[in-house]
């Protein structure tokens, strides 16, 4: 049994999740909280597998207690929140939370997701989460094969993939000499947040890709969760229509399958951590179209779903951490 503390000012929110998070059978909400200073107290005090989080809340907010919890007790936290605060909320991923989600997504229509969701997150080992002490160490990583003739990276990400994009793109020159293509699985609305959260941390140009718009070294173009990216044969930024059927939105396999059939043996392919499968037909394309992919290993994966049908599936070139992501890229292109 999962057992879930709720953290939110808001009773008519409190009495949703509960609601929804109980329904399937197989989590116990064991407390309610309604503000940070009260959710510190009862993590102490009830022990949690995993606690949701508002952002906004009297006496202290979600973001200090976040911060607070992930320093002394850490545990798997869920933000749910406003678009309104879809910024903010991608802050409190820097401070160690695992995923956002709007508060519009919690309703009876998709309460099956909204508790596998829980139940799989509070499976996650966390660990204490101090940014102020920790220091990045890079590994000197040896190559076995230069790919400096890439001319595009595509990145393909899900549950965890926002922390991992930031750890990526923190430690990338500003004049890195490729462009970065990103399906990193969103809900609708939250794109601005995450822009601005990640175009912060990283010397790139970080910004939702335009129709048309042609690919430059030095940016990193994210994909809208409201359709799909691809690139098209001019090497322009195109779009497809979502269907109300797609599972995963935006589509990573969409993404790298048109970057394998645009670039050929000049793409490299990253698939980070997330649940489920998308990303491995894209996989599939590049590799066979004479292209480069990288997973992430289970180590260093909030959720080792992604990265590891694409390693069972024979895909990966090579397997790295985050970490060494970073030094196997600043040694290819820097």
């Amino acid at each position: 049994m999962t057992r879930l503390l709720i953290v939110d000012d808001c009773p008519i929110f409190r009495h949703m999740i509960r609601s929804f998070a109980e329904m399937n059978g197989g989590i116990k909400v064991i407390g309610e909280a309604v503000n940070g200073l009260d959710a510190i107290d009862m993590v102490y005090q009830l022990s949690p597998d995993i606690l949701t989080m508002d952002i906004n809340m009297p006496i202290m907010g979600g973001l200090d207690a976040i911060e607070h919890i992930m320093s002394a007790k850490p545990l798997p936290i869920l933000v749910i929140t406003s678009r309104d605060d879809a910024e903010t909320a991608y802050q409190a991923i820097a401070k160690g939370a695992l995923e956002v989600l709007p508060k519009a997504n919690i309703s009876s229509e998709n309460y099956h997701s909204f508790s596998d969701k829980i139940k799989l997150l509070s499976k996650v080992a966390v660990i204490s989460h101090i940014r102020s002490k920790q220091k990045k160490k890079l590994s000197n990583l040896q190559l076995a094969q230069s790919k400096t003739d890439t001319q595009i990276i595509g990145i393909a990400s899900s549950t965890g993939g926002p922390s991992a994009l930031a750890h990526i793109l923190s430690e990338l020159p500003k004049h890195f000499p490729v462009p970065i293509v990103v399906a990193q699985h969103l809900s609708d609305g939250f794109l601005p947040g995450l822009i601005s959260w990640l175009d912060r941390v990283t010397q790139l140009t970080v910004k939702c890709g335009e129709n048309g718009e042609t690919l430059l070294p030095g940016f990193v173009y994210i994909a809208p969760p409201e359709k799909h990216m691809i690139i098209n044969s001019s090497r322009q930024i195109a779009y497809l229509r979502r269907d109300t059927s797609d599972i995963y939105h935006p589509s990573c396999n969409q993404l790298l399958k048109s970057i394998g059939e645009v670039y050929h043996s000049q793409s490299i392919g990253m698939i980070l951590t997330g649940m489920g499968n998308d990303g491995l037909l894209g996989a599939r394309t590049i590799k066979d179209q004479g292209g480069f992919i990288i997973a992430q290993d289970e180590a260093s994966s909030a959720i080792f779903g992604m990265p590891q049908v694409v390693i069972n599936a024979g895909y990966a070139d090579k397997i790295l951490s985050l970490n060494d992501m970073i030094a196997y890229l600043v040694n290819i292109f820097c």
